[in-house]
Formats: C-alpha cells, structure tokens, sequence
C-alpha cells in the first residue's frame, strides 16, 4: 500500500501519550516538562522511559530505543512502517487530561481542596509497578488498595489509596505521598492482642511475609503517629501490644510512650527488622535473600495474621 505524504504527516502529528494511553501506559510523573514512564517496551522497577510532548519524542533510556511515535508503534505492535502508519491515523486522540501519579507542586493532596473523583480497583499499569516494586503482591493490594482519582486546583491526579476509618485516603506512588484526610485504619479482629503499625506498606509488608492477608487479632494502622493518642484507648483492650514501628526517633517515641502508659508492649521492630528501617525496607531487601528471610524465628509467630 502506498503512503501519502500527508497520511505519514498525520501519524507523526499523533501525541507519544496518547498512542500509550490507547494501549494503558499512563505517567508515573513529569519532570522538567516531561512525562516519565515505567517502560512499556520491558520490565522495571523505575521509570525511565521519558516522553517530551513538545517534541513529541520518546527516549527509554532502559532499553536504548528512542525516537518518534511511528518508532514507537513498530516496536511495542511489532510491525512495519506501513502498518505502524495505518494504525496511528486511525487512532483517536485523547480528550481526557493524563493523570500524574508522582511529584507535583506544593504537595497539593494535603490540601482541604481535594476533591476525589473516584476510587476502583488498581489497574493502571504504573500504580501496578509501584506496588511490586514495594514487594506486595497484587492480590493483596487488590484487597486492601484503591486507584485513586482526585482533582485539586483544576488538575486531575491518581494514586494508591489506603482508606482510613473517616473515609479518607492515605496517598502514595512512585516519589509521591500525600492524604485526603487524617485518621487511622482498623481492621477489627479477635480481642487478645492489637498489632500497631505506623504506615499501611509496613501492614502489607507483614502479611506479604507472615503468608496471610486477614489479620487474627485486630490491627491498627495509625497512617501518622500523631494518631496514636487517638487509640490508646482501644489498645487498653488488648493483652498485649505488638508494635511494627520503624527503627527512628519517631518509631522510638511512640514505643516509650506506649511503655510509659503502661502496655504490654513487643517491640516487633527490635526482634524482626532491627538493621532495616521499617519493615517494607526489611521486606524489599530480603526478597533477594531467601534465606534469612525464611530463617528468622520471629517467623513462628504465625498467629499475628491469618488467612
């Protein structure tokens, strides 16, 4: 088939994003004016595949490849140029604003002006990334985690959301963290015992390696430790407090004031993930070490989380 020139005008006329959101490619964040992505062309745990919509260019930098949206097509449809061309012609331009998941000014998720627009199961590819990159399994994110999608200041954002007892959501993707509101997360369980955790990857983290994904014993997940005056009233009615902190002066203080209001405390961050500075970092580093990660005997206490 023969091209025009015009026709192979119009392919190239084709924003880089918009042919990566017809195929479900969406920005881990923008940077200098660009839009960096976790690589459609392979596997990576960081973005480094960059888009610059002025140009209309793309550069993975993972995989060496770059150049313009009909490059772009051959090697992520596996086709020729001819082919490539057709497909762009016929593809219609998107009419939604991208979503960023990463940095953006002035940490506008914690202002009041939030307004959430929608939450759903996880399914952009770069919040999917995110979350493997964490080393949580995207079964137990599906349970636990929402996608996100919020407006502030007249631009549309998304995240991973982690709801908390208010309704609001804690925020988080690749270089970003932010919230839609404050207060912790419960999830009620047997009287006996309350598992306390400071944020909800370190919670993940726990049932990632535990191998359970329903907490036994009810855990609270305070989402910041200013929280934590808000729940020593429910930890009086527990036995014991096993606390998943992280191993920092914030982590420190927190376990000295439970201590001081005399709970039964298990300083959980002591007997597991002493050299790791919380326990998604334990998590994430063990994962290349088979051995000491099924080797601790603090792995017998199997009975912190359940099925």
């Amino acid at each position: 088939m023969m091209l025009s020139n015009e026709d192979i005008q119009k392919a190239k006329g084709i924003p880089v994003a918009d042919y990566l959101f017809s195929k479900g490619f969406e920005p881990a964040k923008e940077v200098g004016g660009q839009l960096v992505y976790f690589s459609p062309l392979h596997g990576e745990n960081t973005p480094s595949f960059f888009v610059d919509p002025g140009k209309n260019v793309f550069n993975d930098f993972g995989a060496g490849e770059k150049g313009d949206v009909i490059r772009l097509v051959r090697l992520l449809d596996k086709c020729d140029f001819v082919h490539a061309v057709k497909l762009l012609t016929g593809l219609q331009p998107s009419s939604r604003s991208f979503f960023f998941s990463g940095q953006y000014p002035d940490n506008a998720a914690k202002s009041a002006g939030v307004e959430v627009l929608s939450d759903f199961m996880i399914s952009s590819p770069a919040l999917l990334k995110y979350v493997e990159y964490r080393g949580i399994s995207e079964i137990l994110a599906g349970k636990y985690l929402r996608e996100v999608h919020y407006r502030n200041k007249g631009r549309v954002y998304y995240a991973l959301g982690f709801k908390n007892d208010a309704g609001g959501y804690e925020l988080r993707s690749q270089g970003f963290k932010g919230k839609t509101g404050n207060g912790i997360t419960t999830i009620t369980g047997k009287p006996g015992a309350v598992n306390l955790f400071e944020g909800f990857f370190d919670f993940l983290s726990a049932c990632m390696y535990y191998g359970y994904y329903t907490p036994i014993h009810t855990t609270i997940v305070l989402n910041s430790t200013v929280n934590l005056n808000a729940v020593l009233p429910i930890l009086k009615k527990g036995n014991v407090v096993r606390c998943f902190f992280d191993n920092d002066d914030t982590g420190r203080k927190s376990l000295s004031k439970l201590n001081e209001a005399g709970f039964d405390v298990v300083d959980m961050s002591k007997e597991l993930y002493p050299s790791s500075n919380d326990f998604n970092e334990f998590l994430m580093n063990s994962r290349n070490n088979p051995v000491t990660f099924h080797a601790c005997p603090v792995r017998v206490v199997f009975n912190v989380i359940s099925r």
